[in-house]
């Protein structure tokens, strides 16, 4: 018996219940966190003012269902935030496709909103990561007095590849948009810091690149 391959998407707040994806889908798809677990959920996509959007537009992930929780324990305020006319908000943000799977690109958290835009860290770092030397990337958001934020990043490249920062900044402008391009990034060679779970330490790489470039 062949064994098919499978993902799925859920919270502790959804209780781990929100989109599958199995088999054929899977190996179809494997960007995907798959379609709604249907009829226990729906999924739709909201922007900033709660709007809906349409499918190919990225937004917050909003999930509504008979599995969604009642309320944080004694935590009204936040209860309120995240539960809006019976859909929990996520804090994840992704994308409906053309036939209604889901895609998620990164926490609502992790987003640098530069003079208004908002900018997803995780789609610049798998810009940076599509260069051939570049082993792994950080992005995060830098204080700027006329912006709010501007993107910054580190990353890691392969030894006596040449990369610099300007070389990096062209190969990004030839794949997403402009304003998305981090206006500060530092080249490294060594592996990228991490925290005792083994995940990159962006915080401390983002305190770092503030220091290192007067922006305190």
């Amino acid at each position: 018996e062949v064994v098919q391959p499978g993902l799925g998407y859920g919270l502790t707040e959804t209780n781990a219940i929100g989109a599958t994806i199995t088999g054929a889908f899977y190996l179809a798809k494997p960007e995907s966190t798959g379609r709604p677990t249907q009829p226990v959920t729906e999924i739709r996509i909201e922007d900033e003012r709660g709007n809906v959007l349409p499918n190919g537009q990225i937004g917050e992930i909003c999930i509504k269902g008979a599995t969604i929780m009642k309320a944080y324990w004694n935590r009204p305020e936040e209860t309120a935030k995240a539960i809006k006319n019976g859909w929990f908000h996520t804090g994840d943000i992704g994308l409906l496709d053309e036939h209604g799977f889901l895609v998620i690109k990164d926490r609502a958290k992790d987003i640098v909103i530069r003079g208004g835009e908002n900018v997803a860290c995780a789609e610049v770092e798998y810009a940076l990561c599509d260069h051939p030397d570049v082993c792994e990337a950080a992005v995060y958001g830098l204080p700027d007095e006329r912006l709010g934020e501007i993107v910054g990043a580190s990353v890691m490249v392969q030894p006596g590849s040449g990369l610099d920062e300007a070389t990096l900044q062209v190969f990004l402008r030839e794949n997403i948009a402009h304003y998305k391009v981090p206006s500060h990034i530092a080249v490294q060679t060594e592996q990228l810091e991490r925290i005792a779970t083994g995940k990159i330490a962006k915080k401390l790489l983002r305190e770092q690149a503030i220091k290192r470039l007067g922006l305190a």
